[in-house]
């Protein structure tokens, strides 16, 4: 079922009062600067949460949970409108494939992983 999700930073959504992990990615936090090739400085978080937040608006996303993280927070894979958004956000570069945590083929969304 579709919930309402807010937007906390690049990786992570609120729905119904739960803070939830998109699986499987890497993103960057909220205020966190990257380096451009030629050692520019640029807000690559905020630009990747903005991302996220156009997105999906203040929409309604369906996730699927996978796991629980280290804090607490529901692990997920979420979509909107059909489209997964944990591959979206790789596909666009704002963020990477997640290498750590389950091995591939143990997670319940390991399959519908980015």
């Amino acid at each position: 079922m579709a919930k309402l999700a807010g937007v906390i930073d690049s990786d992570t959504l609120e729905i119904c009062g739960t803070r939830t992990r998109l699986h499987g990615i890497d993103a960057p936090e909220r205020n966190q600067s990257c380096r451009t090739a030629v050692g520019s400085s640029w807000p690559c978080g905020l630009g990747a949460t903005r991302a996220l937040a156009n997105g999906i608006g203040h929409a309604s996303a369906a996730c699927t949970e996978c796991d629980m993280d280290g804090y607490g927070h529901v692990v997920a894979v979420c979509r909107f409108k059909g489209t997964d958004l944990n591959r979206w956000m790789v596909t666009l570069g704002h963020a990477l494939l997640r290498l750590s945590g389950l091995p591939i083929g143990l997670s319940k969304c390991s399959s519908n992983t980015a």
